[in-house]
C-alpha cells in the first residue's frame, strides 16, 4: 500500500511564486541564488542607505549551488540585469565582497531553505530536492488512483521546463531518485492514454518528515534563549543560519575603529582619538573624514599593492609614497571635485599608474611623516656637504706638496738629459763613468712619480722614448 494522503510538512516552496521567477530567469540555480538572496537579507541586520544589505563573497555564494565563482558572476549579472537586486563591490573584515540588496519592484519568492537542505541529504542536489517536493505536492492535488495507490502525473517536458534542463537529464533524476527508493515511477494507460506517474511510498514519506521535525526540534533544543538578553540579543543559528550570515550581525562590536590614527593636517599630533559609533550606511566606503576609517585603510593599502604590481613601478620608499597619497585623499584642498573615497583613491592609483605622481604640496609641512622625511633629508644633505668640505681641504693641503714634488722630479729629468748627451758625444771608457749617474738620476724620477708628481709636466724634460 503507498500513501494516499500526503501533507505539505516536507515541502520547502512556493511553486506558484517559483514559477514566476523562473520564467524570467530560465535558470533554475539562478532562481534558487534569487531565493536564497532574498532570505538572507530579510535576516541581515547591515543596512546601507537605509536598505538591508549582505556582505558575501564568491565563493560563499558558490558554495551554495556547488558552481564555480565565474558562474555566480553570470548569474548575479542577470538577476542585476531583470533588476531583481542591486550589487556593490567593497571590502569587509579586509576581504573583498559583494554588497547585495533587493530592490522593491522584484517579485516575492520564498523558500524554506532548512528544508531544502534537509531534503539536499537525501536526493542529493537542489534540482532532485526540487522534483521530489514538486511530485509530493502534484499527489496532494491528485484524484488518479490505480491498483489502490493515489498516483500523480507529470509529463517529462514539464519537469524539464520547471527544472531548465533537456529531457534526458530529467530521465537521469528521476533514474537516480528511483535508485534511492525515493519515489516509484510507472508508465499506465490514463483516460485513453499512455502517461507517466508517480507516487511516493508511506515509509519513506513518514521517514523524511519525521527526520525533519526532529530536526527542526534539536536546533531549538541546543540554542535556548539566554536569560537575561532580549530577544534580538540572542544567537540564533540553524541549519540554513550558514547561509544567512557568517556571524552575529553585532555592528558596533563587530568593526574596530583604528584609534591610533593621526589628527587632521593643521594639528601634527599622535593623540589617540575616542572611538566614534560605527556608520553603518557606510557600506560603500563613501564618505570621507578627518581620519581613515580602518576598513578604508586596508582598501587602499590592497589597491596600493596591487597597482604596483600590476604596472610594475619601481618604488624606492613604498611608505613614503602611501603616506603622501593618505595626505592627499584627506586634505579637502587636494580633493576638489572627489565624489567618494573610491573616487579619490581611483584618481591616485591612476597618477601612479601613469607615473605621473608628485609629492602633495604641504606633506613636509604639515603631515607629520612628511616633517621626519624632510628632517632626515636635512640632515643627510648637511653631512654630505660636510664631507665635501673635508674633501676640499685635504686636496689643499696635498697640492703643495705634489707641486713641490713635480718640481724636484723635473730638475733630475734636466740632469739625466744632461747625462745622456754627454754620453752620446764621448766614446770609450768615459761612458762608463757616467752610467751610475744616469741610473740614479732615472731612479729620482721614478721615485718623485710615485709620490705624486705630475707625469705631463715632467715628459719635455725627459730624453726622447724615455717616458711614454
Amino acid at each position: 500500500m503507498y500513501q494516499n494522503n500526503l501533507s505539505f510538512a516536507c515541502i520547502p516552496f512556493n511553486f506558484s511564486q517559483l514559477e514566476v521567477v523562473n520564467q524570467k530567469t530560465g535558470d533554475i540555480d539562478t532562481t534558487l541564488l534569487y531565493a536564497m538572496l532574498r532570505f538572507q537579507i530579510a535576516n541581515s541586520k547591515l543596512l546601507s542607505h537605509g536598505t538591508k544589505t549582505i556582505a558575501r563573497t564568491r565563493e560563499q555564494l558558490a558554495s551554495f549551488l556547488r558552481v564555480t565563482p565565474s558562474k555566480i558572476d553570470t548569474r548575479v549579472k542577470q538577476l542585476e540585469k531583470l533588476n531583481f537586486i542591486r550589487k556593490t563591490v567593497g571590502t569587509w573584515f579586509c576581504k573583498k565582497r559583494l554588497f547585495i540588496s533587493i530592490n522593491k519592484e522584484a517579485p516575492e519568492i520564498e523558500v524554506h531553505f532548512r528544508k531544502l537542505l534537509f531534503l539536499n541529504q537525501h536526493t542529493g542536489d537542489s534540482k532532485a530536492s526540487l522534483l521530489w517536493a514538486k511530485i509530493a505536492f502534484a499527489l496532494n492535488k491528485s484524484l488518479i488512483e490505480h491498483e489502490n495507490t493515489r498516483w500523480c502525473s507529470l509529463k517529462r517536458e514539464t519537469i524539464a521546463k520547471l527544472l531548465c534542463v533537456s529531457l534526458r537529464t530529467v530521465d537521469s533524476i528521476i533514474d537516480d531518485l528511483e535508485q534511492k527508493g525515493l519515489i516509484v515511477s510507472q508508465k499506465f494507460i490514463w483516460h485513453g492514454k499512455r502517461q507517466l506517474h508517480f507516487t511516493i511510498s508511506t515509509p519513506i514519506y513518514e521517514k523524511i518528515e519525521t527526520g525533519l521535525a526532529q530536526g527542526l526540534q534539536q536546533n531549538d533544543v541546543l540554542l535556548p534563549k539566554e536569560e537575561g538578553k532580549k530577544p534580538e540579543e540572542s544567537p540564533k543559528k540553524s541549519a540554513d543560519g550558514h547561509f544567512c550570515r557568517e556571524e552575529p550581525a553585532k555592528i558596533e562590536k563587530s568593526i574596530r575603529l583604528n584609534t591610533n590614527t593621526y589628527k587632521n593636517n593643521n594639528t601634527i599630533s599622535t593623540e589617540k582619538s575616542k572611538k566614534e559609533p560605527y556608520d553603518s550606511s557606510d557600506i560603500t566606503l563613501n564618505h570621507i573624514n578627518e581620519n581613515l576609517t580602518y576598513r578604508q585603510m586596508c582598501f587602499l593599502r590592497i589597491a596600493f599593492k596591487k597597482t604596483i604590481e600590476q604596472a610594475q613601478l619601481t618604488v624606492t620608499n613604498e611608505k613614503e609614497i602611501f603616506e603622501e597619497i593618505k595626505f592627499s585623499i584627506l586634505n579637502p584642498v587636494q580633493r576638489k571635485g572627489i565624489l567618494s573615497f573610491k573616487h579619490a583613491v581611483s584618481r591616485c592609483m591612476q597618477l601612479l599608474r601613469q607615473r605621473t605622481w608628485r609629492t602633495p604640496f604641504g606633506f613636509n609641512r604639515y603631515a607629520e611623516y612628511g616633517k621626519e622625511i624632510e628632517t632626515y633629508r636635512k640632515a643627510q644633505l648637511q653631512a654630505h656637504e660636510a664631507r665635501k668640505r673635508d674633501e676640499c681641504n685635504r686636496e689643499r693641503k696635498t697640492t703643495g706638496q705634489e707641486n713641490s714634488y713635480t718640481a724636484q722630479a723635473i730638475r733630475w729629468a734636466q740632469q739625466l738629459s744632461t747625462y745622456v748627451q754627454e754620453i752620446q758625444s764621448k766614446i770609450g771608457d768615459e761612458n762608463a763613468a757616467l752610467m751610475p749617474k744616469i741610473e740614479f738620476a732615472a731612479n729620482r724620477v721614478v721615485e718623485f712619480i710615485n709620490k705624486g708628481a705630475d707625469k705631463l709636466a715632467i715628459k719635455p724634460y725627459l730624453p726622447a722614448g724615455t717616458l711614454a
